[in-house]
């Protein structure tokens, strides 16, 4: 017969993997750093910053002292490079246009809404307009202009997951886990 007694039992705790102490780490920052005041601020820049740079290219294009010449232009490159070929890829480069206005716009519009203290919104035309942007107006963007939008779609990525991670932290309420 056997027996166990208490004294010979030592019980390790369980040792985290790096990934674990890793986001460990990082839920820490976050909970100390990143208040919902600062997260809002940063959201804000960001939304406005690509917003502005994004209505500024596409006004600029469409509207100005020599829209004309520089549509013309860019038709013209688009052309000879063989992206546009047909009045349906017209079309696109027309659509790709307006989208962005639209894009630009909707993300102005949830940076103001953010800084405006409108959280729910700001953080609803945020994710409209980064949506928006990552499923149908950088497909276009990279159709006519290949892998420029890399950079822009990486930055509104990581915006996006900014966004939700505010709705989810900020915004949504938690609930009582039932036992």
């Amino acid at each position: 017969k056997g027996s166990l007694d208490s004294e010979d039992l030592w019980l390790a705790p369980r040792r985290l993997g790096r990934l674990e102490r890793w986001i460990r780490a990082a839920q820490v920052l976050e909970a100390r750093w990143i208040t919902p005041l600062r997260h809002r601020a940063i959201l804000a820049g960001g939304l406005l910053a690509v917003g502005v740079v994004t209505l500024t290219r596409t006004i600029r294009l469409v509207v100005g002292e020599s829209s004309l010449a520089r549509v013309a232009e860019r038709l013209s490159e688009l052309v000879l490079g063989g992206r546009i070929g047909s009045d349906r890829q017209l079309g696109l480069f027309l659509a790709e246009l307006a989208l962005e206005a639209a894009v630009a716009t909707l993300l102005v519009v949830g940076a103001w809404l953010l800084i405006l203290r409108q959280d729910r919104l700001g953080v609803g035309s945020a994710y409209a307009g980064l949506l928006l942007s990552l499923t149908v107006v950088d497909l276009l963007i990279f159709y006519f202009e290949q892998f420029s939008t890399i950079v822009t779609a990486s930055v509104q990525f990581v915006l996006l997951a900014g966004v939700l991670r505010y709705r989810s932290r900020f915004l949504t309420p938690h609930r009582a886990v039932k036992p």
